[in-house]
Protein backbone atom coordinates (compact mmCIF):
# COMPACT_ATOMS: atom_id res chain seq x y z
CA UNK A 1 0.00 0.00 0.00
CA UNK A 2 2.66 2.62 1.12
CA UNK A 3 4.25 1.79 -2.16
CA UNK A 4 1.25 2.51 -4.06
CA UNK A 5 1.08 6.05 -2.33
CA UNK A 6 -1.71 5.02 -0.11
CA UNK A 7 -1.62 5.06 3.77
CA UNK A 8 -1.20 1.87 5.87
CA UNK A 9 -2.94 1.05 8.98
CA UNK A 10 -2.07 -1.75 11.07
CA UNK A 11 -3.06 -3.41 14.41
CA UNK A 12 -2.24 -6.98 15.36
CA UNK A 13 -3.79 -8.55 18.70
CA UNK A 14 -1.05 -10.59 19.60
CA UNK A 15 -3.37 -12.98 21.70
CA UNK A 16 -6.46 -14.60 21.41
CA UNK A 17 -7.40 -17.34 18.96
CA UNK A 18 -9.35 -17.54 15.66
CA UNK A 19 -11.89 -14.38 16.90
CA UNK A 20 -8.48 -12.46 17.22
CA UNK A 21 -9.54 -11.52 20.86
CA UNK A 22 -8.89 -13.27 23.95
CA UNK A 23 -11.72 -12.07 26.23
CA UNK A 24 -14.48 -9.18 26.15
CA UNK A 25 -12.17 -6.17 26.88
CA UNK A 26 -10.10 -7.10 23.11
CA UNK A 27 -13.17 -7.47 21.42
CA UNK A 28 -14.09 -3.74 22.48
CA UNK A 29 -10.93 -2.04 22.26
CA UNK A 30 -10.45 -3.50 18.68
CA UNK A 31 -14.38 -2.98 17.44
CA UNK A 32 -13.67 1.01 18.94
CA UNK A 33 -10.77 1.30 16.66
CA UNK A 34 -13.21 -0.08 13.86
CA UNK A 35 -16.19 2.42 14.69
CA UNK A 36 -13.33 5.13 14.66
CA UNK A 37 -11.41 4.47 11.69
CA UNK A 38 -14.76 4.36 10.04
CA UNK A 39 -16.10 7.40 11.95
CA UNK A 40 -13.19 9.37 10.25
CA UNK A 41 -13.51 8.16 7.08
CA UNK A 42 -17.10 8.36 6.76
CA UNK A 43 -18.24 11.82 8.69
CA UNK A 44 -17.61 15.04 7.54
CA UNK A 45 -15.02 17.01 9.81
CA UNK A 46 -16.33 19.98 11.31
CA UNK A 47 -15.13 23.30 11.69
CA UNK A 48 -14.26 23.11 15.51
Amino acid sequence: MLSLGYPAYYYENIEGGHGGTANQKQLANRTALEFVYFAKKLMPATGG
